[in-house]
Order: C-alpha cells, then sequence, then structure tokens
C-alpha cells in the first residue's frame, strides 16, 4: 500500500497516512485507532493488536523507537546535507536562520516550530521529498541519554551547538554533564562533517577535525560595530578575512550571536560570507513568542514567553532596556522550570540584574519569583510587584499600562505569560 504521510497525532491525520500510537505517560494512542481510521489513515504503527478496528497493523515492539528508524531510514534514503542545531538557547532561533541562509541557495526543509524531540524530529525527516536539497533541524533533551538517539536519527553533515546555560539543569548533575550530553550531537556525524560551536563558551572548547566557531569578540565568524536603531541591529559580519556590513530586523545581542551561528553552519554548506550577510537582512522571526512584538491598544508587548532559563532570561533584559519607548517600560517575569537545586539562586540572580537596568517596573509572576523579591533588597521606592498568578498579573496590567508603554513578558512554558495578552 502506498503511505502519503506519517503523524502520531488524530488532529493530524489526512487520507491515506500512517498513524502511529504512541504510549506515553499521560496518554495511549491506541485507543484513537478507531478515529485515526475515521479521519482518513490508511495503516497504523502499534505496540499491541487493537481488536475491533478495519485497519492495517504494523506489529513493532516499541512505536517510538520505530518512528525514529523510519525518520532515519528516510533521513539515508534521501541522502542530502542535513544540518542539526542543539544548545541551552537559541536553538530554534539558529535553526530558522540557518534555514533562511541556505533557502537563497537550496531548496531546504526545516523543523516545523520547535518539533525537536524523540517524535518531532523523525516526522519532520519524514517529510523530505526528491525536491528538497539541503534539511536544518534541531535537536532537544530534557534528561542524559537522549541525545545520541536523536543524532542517529538525524545523521547529521554540520552539527551545531549554540552555547550551554541554565535550560533543564534540574535534571542533570551542573553544566559539565549538560555539555557533555549536546555535545554527542557529534557521535553519529557523517563522514568529513563539521562542528560549529561557541568560541566564547567555556563548556564547548572540545576539539573535533573539522570545526568552525563564532563568538562576538571571538572565533572563525564574528560580529563587530553593533549599533541600535529602533527594533533594528546593524553590526559587521567578520568572516574569512573579510567584513561585511549587515542588519537584522530584531534587537539584542543575543540574536546577532544567533545570527552568526547560523551563519557560520550555513558556511559548512558552500555559503558565503557575503551571501549570509545578504541574506540576514531579508531574516524575519515568525516563530511565535520568541521576540515577538505586537502592538495592541497602542502598547508594545515583546512576547519572549515560550521558554526561560536564567541564560536566555538576561539576553531578553539586556535587548528591552535598550528598546526604545515613549511611555514606561515594564518587563514581566514569570518563574523559571525545572532548575532544581538551582532555582533559588538563579531567581535571585535574575532579580538583581532586571532592578539594576533603567526600567520603570518590574511584575514578578509564580512562586520562586516570589521567593526571589522576599530575599533581596528592594531601594525604597523601587516599582514591583508580585502576582501569584498571570491572570492577577493581567488584570493589573490592564489598568496600569497606557498608550506608548513597552511591556516584555519572558518566563518558562508551563507559566503561560501569553495570557497577559488576551485581556488587551
Amino acid at each position: 500500500m502506498e503511505i502519503s504521510g506519517v503523524c502520531h497525532d488524530t488532529r493530524d491525520v489526512e487520507k491515506g497516512f500512517l498513524f502511529t500510537a504512541i504510549k506515553g505517560a499521560r496518554f495511549d494512542g491506541h485507543r484513537f485507532l478507531k478515529k485515526a481510521r475515521q479521519q482518513g489513515a490508511r495503516a497504523a504503527l502499534v505496540s499491541r493488536k487493537v481488536p475491533g478496528v478495519d485497519l492495517p497493523q504494523i506489529l513493532v515492539p516499541d512505536t517510538t523507537k520505530a518512528l525514529g528508524e523510519l525518520g532515519r531510514a528516510q533521513r539515508l534514503q534521501w541522502g542530502g546535507p542535513v544540518v542539526a542545531v542543539t544548545g541551552s538557547v537559541g536553538k530554534t532561533t539558529v535553526k530558522d536562520m540557518t534555514a533562511h541562509l541556505l533557502g537563497g541557495k537550496f531548496k531546504t526543509l526545516k523543523t516545523p516550530g520547535n518539533l525537536n524531540n524523540q517524535f518531532g524530529l523523525p516526522l519532520t525527516l519524514l517529510k523530505l521529498t526528491a525536491a528538497h536539497e539541503a534539511a536544518v533541524v534541531e535537536l532537544g533533551i530534557n534528561h542524559p541519554g537522549e541525545m545520541e538517539w536523536l543524532s542517529e536519527i538525524a545523521r547529521p553533515d554540520t552539527a551545531v551547538v549554540t552555547a550551554i546555560g541554565e535550560a533543564h539543569l534540574g535534571f542533570f548533575k551542573g553544566k559539565k554533564q549538560l555539555a557533555e550530553e549536546k555535545l554527542k550531537i557529534t557521535s553519529r556525524l557523517r563522514e568529513k562533517g563539521a562542528v560549529v560551536t561557541n568560541a566564547e563558551d567555556a563548556y564547548l572548547k572540545k576539539e573535533f577535525k573539522n570545526k568552525l566557531t563564532f563568538g562576538m569578540n571571538h572565533g572563525d565568524v564574528r560580529a563587530r560595530s553593533l549599533r541600535q536603531l529602533g527594533l533594528k541591529t546593524q553590526f559587521t559580519l567578520w568572516a574569512e578575512g573579510r567584513a561585511f556590513r549587515t542588519f537584522l530586523k530584531m534587537p539584542g545581542e543575543h540574536n546577532i550571536q544567533n545570527a552568526l551561528a547560523a551563519a557560520a553552519a550555513a558556511m559548512t554548506l558552500g555559503v558565503s560570507p557575503k551571501e549570509c550577510a545578504d541574506r540576514l537582512k531579508s531574516f524575519e522571526m515568525r516563530a511565535p513568542m520568541r521576540m515577538e512584538m505586537k502592538k495592541l491598544n497602542g502598547i508594545l508587548f515583546i512576547n519572549d514567553a515560550y521558554n526561560a532559563s536564567p541564560t536566555s532570561m538576561a539576553a531578553a533584559l539586556s535587548a528591552f532596556s535598550r528598546v526604545p519607548a515613549k511611555g514606561q517600560k515594564i518587563a514581566v517575569l514569570g518563574d523559571m522550570l525545572e532548575l532544581g537545586d538551582f532555582a533559588q539562586a538563579a531567581h535571585a540572580k535574575i532579580l538583581r540584574l532586571a532592578l539594576a537596568l533603567d526600567l520603570e517596573g518590574l511584575v514578578l509572576v509564580g512562586e520562586e519569583m516570589g521567593g526571589a523579591l522576599d530575599a533581596t533588597a528592594v531601594r525604597k521606592g523601587t516599582r514591583v510587584w508580585h502576582f501569584s498568578s498571570v491572570s492577577l498579573a493581567a488584570r493589573f496590567l490592564r489598568r496600569k499600562l497606557q498608550k506608548g508603554d513597552a511591556v516584555l513578558l519572558k518566563g518558562s512554558r508551563g507559566m503561560k505569560l501569553e495570557q497577559v495578552l488576551e485581556v488587551f
């Protein structure tokens, strides 16, 4: 039989699809075979036979592993170059930028959104067709032992590690172990493959045969002469001994760092530094909740609420402090989750950083942020408000904000700070 696509969610089933029944901690796809059949599925991948369903069933010991093997087989059969991106911060932005830079030269497939785990990665690779000339995929991990299998599925020609931060650090002994796990992205690198790492990250000094580095001041690909012009950032891309003027339609030094990583990755597949500089000018960040800018009732909201770690929180605050605003600038900061024993110190550090910036106010949301506020000496007259829930913070902001104000929303995914926008 002919299969036209693969999915593991009945909402994504189309006529002719193979439905993969995944059994997780909170759900079991085997219960939805009838619905998949009604939606047009042609067959199902199962780990146990489901009676009473008029649908061919392919029985395997582990459907999650089988899905990964399908993605890997498609990738190897296709055979073109794959760039795989990982790191604690900037993965999705670097993935999108790299795909944009390659897109000027190759028909490029990229991971949609942040579908970067053991399900999203193979489902992305299964979309490869003979028309594609390159692919850029994102690899995300939460626990030790996950990266090697993702690398096996992707079999990258270029492996990119953006930086080692504190994201998901609660599941690791420390940054050293996290870095070791992230660098396993290179474990299934194809022959003569390239490795791109951050030259300014102390945890990414490991040497590789074909290595290209990036950094603001050090590395093979660098940035010079940064200049913030409103919400746009001008800079000079320096690579291969030459300098090229360019700009990004977004604020923040961390986004320039992301652009350098993307340029280095694109260069490993034959895109010249000049071509990179030219293409960066037309890049637009379309991933939702990542420095996403919206004007509602005359108020500028910078929605960076997809996720947060101490590293990304500091970068977002730094970028926001440079954003021009006619009115007041208020940062809304939510708890950073999955930090384990590092949580208390990390939240206190971020609060001190935020208090030192030239902002008119801070709105803190969540238990961890509240604890940091209790433990931090705040100068008299400093405008800081704490709320236990997003809904309470949203109602406060609805009364507080005026036309011309600028607001940053930054917190972990579980905090759902984007719900603030619903009251405007």
